[in-house]
């Protein structure tokens, strides 16, 4: 049904569907871009300090800790391709939804259409969420990862306080001349050979 076949009333109902659609659009662009971003950037961002911080005032670099960061940083990365994209999406599903409304303001589109469009570029996912979903995994693998560096440290720690009680036991304490056992031989004697009387 065109606009024009509509009464007055149901355009009203209409024209207020369409406004709600538009305050919906912007708040889910306000929500992607506010809550779940924040979230995702703190938490790897957060990650990735956490780790930095520990492993410098630890001294620590083995174990998992380069792996750890790269996941948490790869987190933070996903979480800025997952704004552009998901920005422009959004944008691309805006730009839609005002060409529809003008086409079915100027009665080239039924209601019908308009309302099977607007389902079809909602219907769809997203690739902001597909990014935004990538960097929740990279900080999943970074926690599990920063458990198991943690458990390296432990035992690399334990290794090295083990290792130091060992050389202190068998260390030479300072001051002390170790003892030398000497084995002498028993002392030369001269032998006299007495001239040979012929």
């Amino acid at each position: 049904m065109k606009i024009d076949q509509l009464t007055a009333p149901e355009q009203e109902n209409f024209s207020s569907w369409i406004k709600a659609e538009w305050a919906r659009c912007a708040s889910m662009l306000n929500a992607f871009e506010g809550h779940t971003i924040t979230f995702l950037t703190a938490a790897n961002g957060g990650g990735a300090a956490t780790l930095i911080a520990f492993a410098g005032s630890a001294g620590y670099s083995g174990g998992n800790v380069y792996p750890t960061l790269i996941m948490f940083l790869n987190g933070v990365l996903l979480v800025g391709i997952a704004v552009v994209v998901g920005y422009f999406q959004l944008r691309a599903i805006t730009r839609g939804l005002s060409n529809d409304h003008k086409s079915f303001y100027s009665s080239d589109l039924t209601t019908e259409e308009l309302t099977q469009n607007h389902a079809k570029r909602f219907g769809r996912y997203s690739a902001g969420e597909v990014f935004a979903v990538g960097s929740f995994l990279c900080f999943l693998a970074g926690l599990v990862l920063s458990f198991d560096t943690f458990r390296d440290y432990q035992d690399f720690k334990e290794a090295k306080e083990i290792s130091e009680s060992a050389k202190a036991e068998t260390a030479k304490p300072e001051g002390v001349t170790p003892m030398v056992n000497v084995t002498c031989a028993a002392p030369l004697t001269p032998t006299l050979k007495r001239p040979v009387k012929n």
